[in-house]
């Protein structure tokens, strides 16, 4: 029997002791509930995984809520979505997913969550450093990057009191990133299909006034793929996508003065070294955003400076290798975005209501050198009432096809989406 399928039988006794203590006690089991609907259209002039589909429909449903359960003081949170679309000719594709589905429940100072869980980490804008617990689907057709996140079986434990806290955070399955792959010639992904982990993550969070910062520490798996070469045979090549481990130190604050919010969030990453060619794996590195955001009341304006530093990095490590060799090596580097020693850069993000409001413009942007390599995206929101909305926007990818952005080019893309919430 496989682990999901216990995990959902497990939840059988449980659901049978709740009404078993409701019954016993003649009184309702369940308390209050709070449920939000989401139905989405969408029209999507490209795809994100690297092809040249284009001209796809896309209909979802997202529902997201809680249920309390008075007779044991605490609750259910959950996450899901449905989702159809027409990226096959010949049929429409479904799938379901629970991004979140955990018990939660409060013992004194104590908040304890147990299950499938979204724990994104860091306060800077868009550029997360210390985000290692919360994987993303990356080739997902959604305007927003927090639509991605996929959810994760985990237990957290945060202890609040008196402006700081402690985070306990520990998972035994691991699920990584879901990132559009080019197709390499004569080669077949194999993907590692060992789930069974044990991470874990501290964190210490501090509150003051005008001021918050934290520190973090995680030890676990990278959710971000290796890539190493495997067996070779007459019909081609088997590439490895697997998940080594790391340990990351990070940091982050944000300090508010006045309209001016100034954030910033660093991480010194340490993968384990297995034995394997440098090539194959991510190497050491820090990677730091810092930069103000100023909100004029309709208007906000934030900008970031990047700062990345990989270590043991040699520009000469690959030009002894075979053709296919170094194809892998490249993908590597540039899936990782390890492909220079230093690299810096600025991201930026410019977002204005207008018309009482009901409407959003925003153009972000990120830009990466001293090799020019980057992001812009537009969007436009607007809110026809309470219930009904429509957004539009465009991404554009550029630079050299062996940078990380610049990889990305064939997922620049525009789309259109009507979305009623209730």
């Amino acid at each position: 029997m496989t682990w999901g399928r216990r995990r959902w039988l497990a939840m059988v006794p449980l659901a049978g002791a709740l009404i078993g203590v409701g019954g016993a006690r003649g009184e309702a089991v369940l308390g209050r509930s709070d449920i939000s609907v989401s139905l989405r259209g969408d029209g999507w002039s490209g795809d994100r995984r690297l092809d040249d589909l284009g001209d796809i429909g896309v209909a979802s449903v997202w529902v997201k809520g809680t249920q309390a359960v008075d007779v044991l003081g605490g609750g259910v949170a959950f996450d899901a979505r449905l989702t159809g679309d027409t990226a096959r000719r010949d049929k429409v594709q479904s799938k379901a997913r629970v991004r979140e589905l955990y018990w939660r429940q409060r013992v004194g100072d104590v908040m304890l969550k147990v299950g499938r869980q979204i724990t994104p980490w860091g306060r800077a804008d868009g550029i997360n450093p210390t985000d290692n617990l919360a994987p993303r689907d990356f080739t997902l057709l959604v305007p927003e990057d927090g639509d991605m996140h996929l959810g994760r079986e985990a237990v957290q434990a945060v202890w609040d009191r008196g402006g700081q806290s402690w985070t306990l955070w520990w998972s035994p399955l691991l699920v990584a990133h879901e990132v559009p792959l080019p197709t390499l010639p004569m080669a077949t992904y194999v993907r590692d299909e060992n789930r069974h982990v044990s991470d874990w993550a501290v964190k210490w969070d501090q509150a003051a006034e005008g001021i918050d910062f934290s520190v973090s520490y995680f030890s676990g798996h990278e959710l971000w793929p290796d890539v190493s070469l495997g067996a070779l045979s007459m019909t081609g090549a088997r590439v490895n996508l697997d998940h080594g481990r790391t340990r990351v130190l990070g940091f982050d604050f944000s300090l508010t003065r006045g309209a001016i919010v100034w954030r910033g969030e660093a991480a010194w990453s340490q993968p384990y070294s297995e034995g394997r060619p440098d090539f194959q794996r991510k190497r050491p590195q820090v990677l730091a955003v810092a930069g103000p955001e100023w909100n004029g009341g309709s208007t906000t304006l934030g900008v970031q400076l990047i700062l990345q530093r990989v270590f043991n990095f040699s520009s000469n490590s690959t030009s002894s290798l075979s053709p296919i060799e170094q194809g892998v090596a490249t993908l590597q580097s540039v899936l990782n975005n390890q492909t220079q020693a230093f690299q810096y850069g600025v991201s930026a993000r410019l977002s204005r209501r207008w018309l009482s409001d009901n409407l959003l413009t925003e153009v972000s942007l990120a830009t990466l050198g001293p090799v020019q390599h980057g992001v812009i995206r537009t969007k436009v929101d607007y809110a026809l009432d309470d219930r009904w909305h429509v957004q539009m926007g465009v991404e554009r990818y550029w630079g050299p096809d062996d940078t990380f952005f610049g990889s990305l080019k064939k997922n620049s893309l525009a789309y259109i989406q009507w979305r009623c919430s209730f």
